[in-house]
């Protein structure tokens, strides 16, 4: 990827589907939404664009200059949270509306990750890896 792309994957695991899964992004500035699963948070010289492509239903459950809470709406036990995000000059345009979600089938591996046009693709495991 570009060095102004990059992307944070997360995957919340619970005991209980009644749980609420979040994802918080301290973004040093105020949100704005612009549609799309998109916010862009801006200062005098450049931009952060934020594009929540996982969960597929999701709200923001805060939006302050120091906090940017993503919600899953849907109850189950395991939630992934996937947002690809890009830096721009201030006023700039960007291309993160374009990102878009890849999955595996389920004859493969499962992986989950975002299609970056015209760069590629990247790719996040879906299995869980115990940490030694």
């Amino acid at each position: 990827m570009k060095p102004n792309i990059f992307a944070i994957f997360d995957a919340v695991k619970t005991v209980s589907q009644s749980y609420q899964k979040s994802s918080v992004i301290s973004p040093g500035g105020p949100t704005i939404n612009r549609g799309l699963a998109t916010n862009l948070i801006t200062s005098s010289r450049s931009s952060l664009w934020i594009k929540t492509l996982l969960p597929k239903e999701a709200s923001v459950g805060c939006r302050t200059a120091s906090r940017f809470k993503i919600v899953g709406k849907e109850e189950r036990e395991n939630e992934y949270f996937l947002n690809v995000m890009e830096v721009a000059e201030a006023g700039k345009t960007v291309q993160s509306t374009s990102f878009s979600l890849v999955e595996s089938s389920e004859n493969l591996d499962p992986f989950i990750g975002a299609y970056i046009p015209p760069r590629g693709v990247i790719l996040f495991s879906k299995i869980d890896v115990p940490i030694k």
